[in-house]
């Protein structure tokens, strides 16, 4: 399932992450583990070729970190930092990701209000606003 040096691997090959955040990603992989394999679970399926449903299962997950937050069973920079991983472990979640990515700077103020918190803390990471 989850591999830490797959992940380390896959996010420094992408050369989007300063060799500096390396070493702290390693160290936060073990204590978003757990948070992870929950939000695996509660992937919807994304059908095929839908815009709809890649949009609902990134939605879903955000849901349930913003959920696992209110329970005080995870912090919002796990629970984001959780979809990275989820990004590299299910090519279904990756979809809904990428597709994520590509509308979501487009969304009016509206839209980004109405987002869970932690759709929105992804959305200024990507923007690099974070």
């Amino acid at each position: 399932m989850f591999n830490k040096q797959k992940f380390v691997g896959a996010v420094s090959k992408s050369g989007m992450v300063p060799a500096a955040h390396l070493a702290e990603m390693e160290r936060q992989f073990d204590d978003a583990l757990p948070v992870a394999v929950t939000l695996l679970r509660a992937v919807p399926g994304i059908g095929f070729l839908s815009r709809e449903k890649r949009l609902n299962a990134f939605w879903a997950v955000c849901r349930h970190i913003d959920l696992m937050v209110e329970k005080e069973i995870t912090s919002y920079e796990l629970g984001v930092f959780a979809i990275s991983m989820l990004r590299i472990e299910s090519g279904d979640f990756s979809k809904a990701c990428a597709m994520f990515d590509f509308l979501a700077p487009r969304f009016d103020i509206n839209a980004k209000a109405s987002m869970p918190r932690s759709a929105r803390m992804y959305l200024a990471m990507l923007l690099n606003e974070y």
